[in-house]
């Protein structure tokens, strides 16, 4: 049969060979007879459609318009912007539709709105298949707009577990202030404390740019609010925060000067910023490598102590293992983390003063963030400790094997005394 379409006298015959859906589909887009009126979206966009369809596929829409209290005129609906309803009214329509990362979960929140299953399912299965780290930032956005609670936690947790990628996507600045404040929030995150401060200032001075406003010290500190306090700026090496953090305004003057004594004597308050120690982690999820043990020790002088590692599966470090002196003293403990060819890596610990137990015993030192030690590398794990003389073992190990890691260690050419008993570390999955 012809495609052309068949003229008898004046009446356009355009449904010939055309199926019930193709017919459907050209009713919706020409709205020849409809019937019904919405308003739409936050500009009260006109969307016209056809009371026999709807009611044919809606229960919602069969009470709406046969029940009691049937709508006779314009029907708002505020809740929904105009591209979501009109992609919804093709699938009530045709049972076909297109959903992508910008309308899944306006899709979803309308089809359970209007109790039309099957679609609701087809956006669950979409999200399943293709939520992934490069559009987290967009569906997440999208899930909380619509209260969409299971997915948008779902989103924030590959949001706060999916580490440097996430966080430089073009989606991160579009976030809304909530769905920040729920990602710094969050003591999941896998992202470095440098690459999150530097993308919330990013946020920033995209959210000063929206709101036509320069992007000066104290309009950055506006935007960000509380949120500035869940910036774990402890972790940050002094360099760093007179580089980069002073120079941003994101802290005053006294507040970056507080952070910066917290990093020499932990009993200053900075309160409300975040505290050092981050999250908090249970005892029984630490692994722990004994490279030392105390069968045979002797006494020596407190300075510097160093560990050489090679490792066969990435960890996060989370500490060390340390000897004290005789009895109960406070010490001053610096830790540094160097790579190859003694470049730095990190500084977890900056002349913090701690109080170690004596008497050759072990003491856990928890760093304020973990390392990551990539599988592969050569690290070198520096102690520098200021105070009285102090224990180490003898006896040790070339390597050893923890929960599936091989250690390997070797003589460390920064080790002046001793070696670090032991490494504290989590499983990086």
């Amino acid at each position: 049969m012809s495609h052309v379409s068949r003229e008898s006298g004046y009446v356009d015959n355009w449904q010939s060979g055309k199926t019930v859906t193709e017919c459907n589909l050209r009713m919706l887009d020409t709205e020849d007879v409809s019937d019904v009126t919405f308003r739409v979206g936050s500009e009260k966009q006109v969307v016209r459609a056809h009371r026999y369809v709807l009611v044919s596929r809606s229960c919602v829409f069969h009470a709406m318009f046969c029940g009691p209290l049937a709508e006779t005129g314009e029907v708002t609906i505020p809740d929904i912007e105009a591209d979501v309803f009109n992609e919804f009214l093709r699938y009530v329509y045709t049972d076909k539709t297109t959903i992508n990362a910008d309308t899944v979960t306006g899709l979803m929140y309308t089809s359970r709105k209007y109790s039309v299953d099957a679609l609701y399912d087809l956006c669950l299965t979409f999200l399943e298949t293709s939520l992934s780290e490069d559009n987290v930032c967009q569906i997440l956005e999208q899930c909380h707009g619509y209260g969409e609670m299971d997915l948008e936690q779902k989103a924030l947790k590959i949001l706060t577990e999916g580490g440097e990628r996430v966080i430089k996507s073009p989606g991160f600045i579009n976030l809304c202030s909530d769905c920040l404040r729920m990602f710094l929030k969050s003591d999941n995150r896998k992202a470095k404390e440098e690459e999150v401060f530097e993308a919330t200032l990013s946020w920033a001075k995209e959210c000063c740019k929206m709101n036509s406003v320069y992007d000066t010290p104290e309009n950055i500190r506006r935007v960000l609010g509380e949120m500035r306090y869940e910036i774990r700026f402890t972790a940050f090496t002094l360099e760093y925060l007179v580089k980069v953090v002073g120079p941003s305004g994101v802290l005053t003057d006294s507040e970056r000067v507080r952070i910066m004594d917290k990093k020499v004597d932990t009993a200053v308050n900075i309160s409300p910023f975040k505290q050092p120690q981050g999250k908090q982690i249970k005892r029984n999820l630490l692994r722990y490598v004994n490279r030392l043990c105390k069968t045979e020790y002797s006494l020596i002088k407190a300075g510097r102590q160093a560990i050489t590692i090679n490792l066969s599966k990435s960890i996060d470090l989370r500490g060390c293992q340390v000897y004290g002196g005789y009895g109960g003293d406070m010490y001053k403990l610096s830790a540094r983390v160097f790579g190859l060819n003694y470049v730095l890596i990190a500084e977890p610990l900056l002349n913090t003063r701690m109080k170690l137990s004596g008497q050759g015993q072990l003491n856990d030192i928890l760093f304020p963030e973990s390392v990551l030690l990539t599988a592969g590398n050569t690290y070198n794990l520096c102690v520098d400790m200021v105070g009285p003389d102090t224990y180490y073992s003898c006896s040790g190990i070339n390597s050893i094997t923890v929960d599936g890691v091989r250690f390997l260690f070797k003589t460390s050419s920064y080790a002046n005394r001793g070696q670090i008993p032991g490494l504290i570390f989590h499983l990086e999955s």
